[in-house]
């Protein structure tokens, strides 16, 4: 039975993730707030996943958002790492690339994250609570390119 929603809700994912979003493909969303450990947790899954594609320090990205926990603790990361940010329109130029993403969860037990980085990039991760209360991926990582 377990494995079945799981099923289901790996599914529901994929679907919401390549369907409409209410704030548009870039928007930085947060349903679910991540504590301290959680949201390191995921800075660190995010900043990997767009280094392997994006190199530091030849990439500008443009990240509006709206100061949201995640989103604050990525942008500092991201300048750790060497990546140019640029958080406003007014300062964003040619060549800059967009990032955004959205976090989910379902009765805070089964947390979904998908992030989007330019037109052609997108990476679907599923978190889901173990018994101890910390937060293990739960399946595959879900790459799209092009």
């Amino acid at each position: 039975m377990l494995a079945k929603l799981k099923n289901v809700l790996i599914l529901i994912f994929l679907c919401s993730s390549v369907g409409c979003q209410t704030g548009g493909y870039f928007a930085t969303e947060e349903a679910y707030v991540p504590v301290d450990d959680f949201a390191d947790r995921l800075a660190k899954d995010i900043i990997v996943s767009v280094q392997s594609n994006f190199p530091p320090a030849k990439t500008r990205l443009y990240f509006p958002h709206g100061k949201e926990k995640l989103a604050l603790l990525l942008e500092e990361r991201f300048r750790k790492y060497g990546y140019g940010i640029v958080s406003d329109q007014k300062s964003r130029q040619p060549g800059d690339i967009q990032i955004g993403y959205k976090l989910d969860s379902i009765e805070n037990s089964i947390i979904m994250l998908r992030v989007v980085v330019g037109e052609h990039f997108q990476v679907n991760r599923i978190y889901q609570k173990d018994k101890d209360g910390s937060f293990i991926v739960s399946g595959p990582t879900l790459l799209r390119k092009g």
